[in-house]
């Protein structure tokens, strides 16, 4: 990824490069000739080209071209944005998918480690949720992961990032969170998940597991922490928030 960015950056300073020796170029050249001189000696030579009108022309062809350029410019810049959001988004949920969590999670490891502040990761599973799409079909289940995502987003804050991990499982990155504040955003996912009456499916819960960051730690350590203990509350019954209460070395 920062291969691919440095090379985006290169490629734009050798561009703007090219432009600017271009523009001062062709400056030079103009700037040793006499233009209105010249086109004087040609409204002479041809009068009969009616030199006074094809100059306006020129004006008005250009500001053409610059009206161009710039709805161009703009309709690539929103192609550009629809192509980046469903690079970064799972198209079922809407919620950002598991590449672009991964990369902001890098980015949130190095800014804990420049500020010594906490990041915490909460990862959650929908239980026995095979059952839902063999009894109520895919359509239904693919209604109640995005009414399930719908939650994760109004109850967690604006600086969290809520992702779809795979499948039923999803992960939420919570920067500048200790493990006892994470706990707090875990219950009240909870509690938000056994209020809600799903469609054709009713009441629905899930296992959910929370860790936080050591020093120094990497973001497949951290995930993998999440994930056992996830499975740790699966193995306990279910329908439970389990921690990660171990010390970091």
């Amino acid at each position: 990824m920062e291969k691919t960015n440095w090379r985006k950056s290169s490629q734009v300073k050798i561009d703007l490069l090219i432009i600017i020796g271009f523009n001062v170029g062709m400056f030079l050249i103009f700037s040793s000739m006499d233009m209105l001189e010249l086109i004087v000696d040609l409204a002479e030579q041809y009068e009969e080209w009616e030199i006074d009108e094809i100059i306006p022309l020129f004006f008005t062809i250009a500001l053409s071209l610059i009206i161009f350029s710039l709805r161009r410019w703009s309709e690539m810049r929103r192609l550009y944005n629809e192509v980046h959001k469903l690079s970064i988004t799972d198209p079922l949920t809407g919620l950002y998918n598991r590449r672009h969590f991964n990369e902001t999670l890098n980015l949130e490891i190095e800014r804990s480690k420049r500020t010594g502040t906490q990041l915490s990761i909460i990862i959650l599973d929908v239980d026995y949720f095979k059952k839902i799409n063999d009894i109520q079909g895919h359509n239904i289940g693919d209604r109640v992961l995005c009414q399930f995502s719908s939650i994760l987003t109004e109850v967690t804050r604006k600086i969290d990032t809520v992702a779809r991990w795979g499948g039923e499982e999803f992960i939420i990155l919570c920067p500048h969170t200790s493990l006892g504040n994470a706990e707090a955003i875990a219950e009240k996912l909870m509690s938000a998940i056994h209020d809600f009456e799903f469609d054709r499916v009713g009441k629905i819960t899930a296992t959910i597991g929370a860790v936080s960051a050591c020093p120094d730690e990497t973001s497949a350590s951290i995930i993998n922490r999440a994930d056992v203990c996830l499975y740790k509350g699966k193995n306990n019954g279910r329908n439970c928030i389990t921690l990660d209460n171990e010390l970091c070395e």
